[in-house]
């Protein structure tokens, strides 16, 4: 039987499980510089700005201070060990990497009423599962580019993320002729589809992600992208 430690869940750890749902098999010097990330409740407006301004010296390459990197660390082995279940999940690529995390099914509740999420897409994000390596370098590469552009976005002020569907979410209905001349109905479902506004000209950018570990003809670790503007 494992040690439990009582929590006393704070708008910091909502702000966490939100970001860990947002993204998923993240590290912890990962959500550590992204926190807070997303659109949150209007009642945890002040304590974000508290931790931007907190945030907004990093290292030269990119990273927050170790101390932020501590106190996350200390965070999450204590969600992790929470008396009556576990606010979050663990995983691990291999023994050499970092350990990963996920929302757990006792965060789904507290997430749903505070973001108005949906809580069937939660459960599914939380559910207990042991994922195998294909699908946890799959994940973290999705999220690696998911964090990648946050971060730039967020030093670009030209710019700005306006919305971003995750797991397969997004059906877009499609057809097409082929060269014998047969129209082809078909669907497509992109790992990741987000919007990016240009502010000066308002024009919102829809970019469907593919990950390479599944794409065809693409190699491991690459992204396609594909892109139409819409205003």
């Amino acid at each position: 039987m494992g040690w439990s430690v009582p929590v006393a869940m704070q708008a910091r750890d909502l702000l966490l499980l939100k970001t860990i749902y947002d993204f998923p098999y993240s590290t912890a010097t990962q959500l550590s510089r992204l926190i807070p990330a997303g659109t949150i409740n209007p009642q945890l407006r002040a304590y974000q700005e508290q931790r931007y301004v907190a945030h907004a010296t990093v290292t030269p390459v990119g990273e927050t201070p170790a101390k932020a990197r501590r106190a996350m660390l200390r965070r999450l082995q204590q969600l992790f060990h929470a008396q009556s279940g576990a606010y979050v999940q663990r995983h691990k690529v291999d023994n050499n990497s970092p350990i990963l995390y996920t929302i757990a099914p006792r965060a789904v509740d507290l997430l749903a009423a505070e973001f108005d999420l949906d809580a069937a897409a939660l459960a599914r994000s939380a559910r207990n599962r042991d994922p195998g390596e294909k699908y946890l370098r799959h994940a973290r590469q999705r999220t690696n580019f998911r964090f990648a552009l946050t971060v730039a976005v967020a030093q670009q002020p030209e710019v700005e993320i306006v919305y971003w569907h995750k797991d397969g979410s997004i059906q877009i209905p499609i057809s097409y002729q082929t060269d014998d001349g047969r129209l082809v109905e078909d669907t497509v479902i992109p790992d990741d589809f987000l919007g990016i506004r240009w502010l000066k000209s308002g024009i919102v950018e829809p970019l469907l992600v593919e990950s390479g570990v599944f794409c065809p003809n693409t190699p491991k670790g690459i992204f396609q992208i594909w892109s139409s503007r819409s205003s």
